[in-house]
């Protein structure tokens, strides 16, 4: 069951952006093991997810979770090797419409117009304005817990993962502010 801390997650990952975590070991792991594992995890997982693995021919992911019908969470990991042996393990994750969830909510906005118009042009109270308010809001909750739900399971797939290779995750720190200037007595004016 998604919470809080998901759909948060989700909301991060629908960015441009996405979303981003950082893990660190002192000994080296493969970007293909983890990779593996990941996707081992997540086709056992419940509620099992339709997991499509890339064949390397795409910069911008290594494997995509099918969200219903409508979207994908697509995920990219890159290990660097760092000094000694030690390595960091970036991984973004990234919630991305598919085509066909597109034209289902193009025709969706499309039906409910036709009907709030019909039941504006039809009758006296705006009956339709409400039913379609009410639709609306069904179907964003519905999409909203279908992305946590998939955020919920790739977030404990990796955890698992990334502690049975020795990784530790990082915090990740908010974007850097520029460094407050400093000021002197000789600049200040009297």
């Amino acid at each position: 069951m998604p919470g809080p801390r998901d759909a948060l997650s989700a909301a991060r990952a629908s960015a441009r952006s996405g979303a981003k975590q950082s893990f660190w070991s002192e000994t080296w792991t493969s970007h293909t093991t983890l990779l593996s594992e990941l996707v081992g995890m997540l086709r056992a997982s419940r509620p099992a997810l339709r997991v499509d693995v890339d064949e390397g021919w795409r910069p911008n992911r290594d494997l995509s979770l099918a969200i219903g019908r409508w979207g994908w969470l697509h995920v990219g990991m890159l290990v660097e090797e760092h000094a000694e042996g030690a390595c960091l393990c970036r991984v973004r994750t990234r919630l991305r419409p598919s085509l066909h969830g597109t034209l289902r909510g193009l025709a969706l906005a499309l039906l409910l117009a036709g009907g709030i118009a019909a039941s504006l042009a039809l009758y006296t109270p705006p009956v339709g304005i409400v039913v379609a308010a009410l639709a609306g809001v069904g179907i964003a909750a519905r999409t909203a817990w279908q992305a946590a739900r998939a955020t919920a399971v790739l977030d404990r797939a990796l955890t698992h993962v990334t502690t049975a290779a020795g990784l530790i995750r990082l915090p990740m720190l908010p974007a850097a502010a520029p460094p407050p200037a400093d000021t002197t007595a000789s600049d200040t004016v009297h």
